[in-house]
């Protein structure tokens, strides 16, 4: 049916819909009806995924008890910023409460590098040492070493080549 107008007059024409329109409109229904489903399922995926990738980020930081006032974090993946604010409240508040007061930041399992992921570090360290903690950086590699340089980071911690060093200087008896 279409309906068109001319001043105060409509002109209705109406045309027998044949079974082929029909199928195509029924179809193009069915699709839309389809497509809106599949949406509604990626719209639910990504916000899986993202919960997930949230909770990998939460973990690239864990809190390892070495004795009662050291603790041991060991970051794994690459140093961007969100990997350090994703886990900065959660590790002071874990700092403050069980009074620690020695960290050993380790840096085997980093890859790459950021000057926002060094920014955001050398920040966490500075809290870290308002609260009374001496930090202790190890397994910084010689491209690690470079990325620190060439972003700055002028952090006032002591470095210990790599974890088993750390260990026996703290646990072994002289």
């Amino acid at each position: 049916m279409n309906c068109k107008w001319e001043q105060d007059k409509a002109h209705v024409i109406c045309v027998e819909e044949d079974s082929q329109i029909k199928i195509l409109s029924e179809k193009i229904e069915q699709h839309t009806a389809r497509l809106s489903e599949t949406d509604l399922e990626l719209l639910l995926q990504k916000e899986r995924l993202e919960k997930a990738m949230n909770r990998v980020i939460e973990l690239s930081g864990p809190f390892i008890h070495l004795s009662n006032n050291m603790v041991l974090i060991p970051l794994f993946g690459d140093l961007f910023e969100e990997v350090i604010m994703k886990n900065e409240h959660r590790l002071l508040r874990q700092i403050d409460e069980e009074m620690i007061d020695r960290v050993i930041i380790d840096f085997n399992g980093i890859g790459q590098i950021d000057e926002r992921g060094v920014a955001a570090l050398e920040h966490l360290i500075r809290e870290f040492q308002l609260m009374g903690v001496q930090i202790y950086l190890t397994g910084v590699t010689p491209d690690h070493s470079q990325w620190l340089h060439q972003y700055h980071f002028q952090a006032n911690v002591k470095s210990i080549s790599n974890l088993g060093q750390a260990i026996h200087q703290f646990f072994t008896t002289a």
